[in-house]
């Protein structure tokens, strides 16, 4: 960058803008399908990490199940999600609007019995290719969703999800939390019960935020360090690197000879080490 401010990019010079974007929260939107049929949709947008929505789906055996996906992954029934992240079926039932309407999405992929089952069915769903066990199921969950170094709302966001979720417990944790994701699936069944005034318009000036350049430049180097930490792992846990990472670190420094006037113990005489 330089004194003017201007950053120096294949040889011109270019500045950063502030932008107009979509606030960081919960939006609740219908959509129309192909056949002209109104679905509905709760979507979370953070301010950086991964993108979750539960929207409602109509299918040939069943009137509407409801679905939650978690970026580009398969889809899955909400109620084994909300399983995954530790409720019970009684937790659910009286948590939400109307229970009857979790019916055909329970029918979908049927009630499992423990947090430790939904999460083996929610893994071997995700990724049929990989073994699917608890642990890694757990470490999904963390990361894509609670981990405050890869998910964030940011305060604005955080306020806006306590508003518009009627959190009756607010919370100051900026990632996502089970009772975020319970107080949606509710959102999405009162809209399928018909209270469309929840509707959101995505385009109203009260859902957008300026975003500064600062912020724009920090979006940009925690991408940056996120990327060489990757590089970082990766190399690390490579075996031939590892080998001769540790072999390097067992080869013993220059040793001091005779010829020299000094020995080693007076070379380390003022604590330096008599490596180079």
């Amino acid at each position: 960058m330089t004194t003017s401010g201007n950053f120096i990019i294949n040889g011109s010079p270019r500045v950063v803008v502030h932008q107009m974007v979509r606030s960081p929260g919960v939006y609740l939107k219908r959509q129309t399908d192909a056949k002209n049929r109104d679905t509905f949709m709760v979507s979370f947008l953070a301010s950086y990490g991964s993108w979750l929505r539960f929207e409602t789906k109509r299918g040939s055996r069943v009137d509407n199940i409801m679905y939650v996906k978690i970026d580009n992954l398969r889809p899955l029934p909400v109620t084994l999600l909300l399983q995954a992240v530790g409720f019970s079926y009684t937790d659910i039932i009286d948590a939400v609007y109307d229970p009857l309407l979790l019916m055909d999405t329970r029918d979908a992929v049927g009630w499992v019995q423990s947090r430790n089952e939904a999460l083996i069915v929610m893994m071997s769903l995700l990724f049929p290719t990989r073994p699917a066990t608890v642990k890694a199921g757990k470490k999904f969950l963390y990361d894509t969703l609670f981990n405050p170094r890869r998910y964030s709302f940011s305060k604005v966001g955080r306020k806006q999800v306590n508003r518009k979720l009627r959190l009756t417990r607010e919370t100051d944790y900026l990632t996502l939390t089970p009772e975020d994701l319970l107080a949606g699936v509710d959102c999405l069944i009162r809209l399928k019960a018909g209270q469309t005034h929840l509707l959101d318009d995505i385009d109203h000036l009260k859902n957008r935020r300026v975003r500064l350049s600062g912020e724009l430049i920090q979006t940009q180097f925690r991408i940056g360090v996120n990327r060489l930490e990757r590089v970082v792992k990766t190399r690390l846990n490579d075996p031939a690197v590892a080998a001769s990472f540790f072999s390097r670190s067992n080869r013993t420094g220059p040793s001091c000879t005779p010829s020299k006037e000094t020995s080693c113990n007076e070379a380390n005489k003022d604590g330096k080490s008599t490596y180079p």
